[in-house]
């Protein structure tokens, strides 16, 4: 309620806020049996529409220890960015994060916390002279918002997975279409089940597939044409410039979460027609940096 103070909100939204919080009754039912009812003064209301919104003012100031550093926010996950440069280590930025927890009575669930070290992919060995972290597990890879993240910037976790998935769905249309379902229904289901697995982010992973790799996901919608689980065949490569047009243009929105990623607006001093979006493109310096979703979207979107 002190964090709420400091957004100025009227006085009756204010105090409605804090009768919702307080004084609510919760009791327990299982197997026939129903607990007595005990008031609670802690926590959200799970399912509340009030809940996602109260947690991130809840939030508003966890905040990194150096300006170098930064951390990204999503619900109840919360990342930790650390480059090597920063004049504040992440030792120190991570018992910053628990010295919050503590002071707004939560507890960080140190089994789900990982340390991901990210390195060159081109190195052939990499062995970080950095002490670990207490009671923290240090690996090569982990999944953050649906999406396995790997130390070298590889996506072949990721990708294995999405593979994985969409041959397992595929049985489902396989018992589906036996039962006699129609092929318009299938094809619905095909796109809810496995397209929608494939595309979710794709932006972001696609570039650091290999030709190879993108052949696999072709081949599997022609097998789903071939077996009749679809009404036409379709590649990812049409699939992706849908999505990063789409993404393009969200994302020039001033109140997008990837506006601030975008390059500033050119200075056309010669008054020439403008092409395309009219921000400029940083030099490509690497490999890494050419297959950035942000770089992926700037030129294709360049007319």
């Amino acid at each position: 309620m002190s964090k709420l103070a400091k957004l100025h909100l009227p006085g009756n939204i204010y105090n409605w806020i804090g009768a919702f919080l307080s004084n609510w009754d919760q009791i327990c039912r299982y197997s026939g049996f129903v607990s007595k009812s005990t008031t609670c003064n802690q926590g959200f209301v799970q399912g509340s529409g009030l809940g996602p919104t109260l947690f991130v003012v809840l939030t508003l100031d966890l905040n990194t220890v150096s300006n170098y550093n930064v951390i990204v926010k999503f619900a109840d996950d919360s990342t930790l960015l650390v480059p090597e440069n920063s004049d504040v280590g992440v030792e120190i930025e991570f018992n910053n994060v628990q010295e919050w927890a503590g002071d707004n009575t939560m507890i960080l669930n140190l089994i789900k916390t990982k340390e991901l070290i990210f390195h060159n992919p081109k190195a052939r060995t990499c062995h970080p002279n950095l002490p670990v972290l207490l009671n923290i597990e240090r690996v090569t890879s982990a999944k953050l918002l649906g999406i396995y993240t790997q130390s070298n910037f590889s996506c072949d976790i990721h990708f294995n997975h999405i593979m994985t998935v969409s041959s397992q769905r595929l049985h489902i249309l396989k018992v589906l279409k036996r039962q006699g379902l129609s092929l318009e229904m299938l094809h619905n289901v095909f796109y809810a089940i496995i397209v929608s697995r494939i595309t979710y982010a794709i932006s972001s992973w696609y570039s650091f597939l290999a030709k190879a790799q993108i052949a696999q996901i072709n081949s599997l919608f022609k097998h789903a044409f071939k077996y009749g689980y679809v009404k036409f065949i379709i590649t990812v490569e049409e699939l992706l410039a849908s999505y990063v047009d789409q993404l393009f243009y969200k994302a020039t929105y001033d109140n997008h979460c990837l506006r601030h990623l975008l390059p500033v607006a050119k200075s056309n001093k010669y008054g020439l027609r403008d092409i395309g979006h009219g921000l400029l493109i940083d030099q490509v310096t690497s490999e890494l940096h050419k297959r950035t979703f942000i770089n992926r979207i700037l030129f294709s979107n360049c007319y």
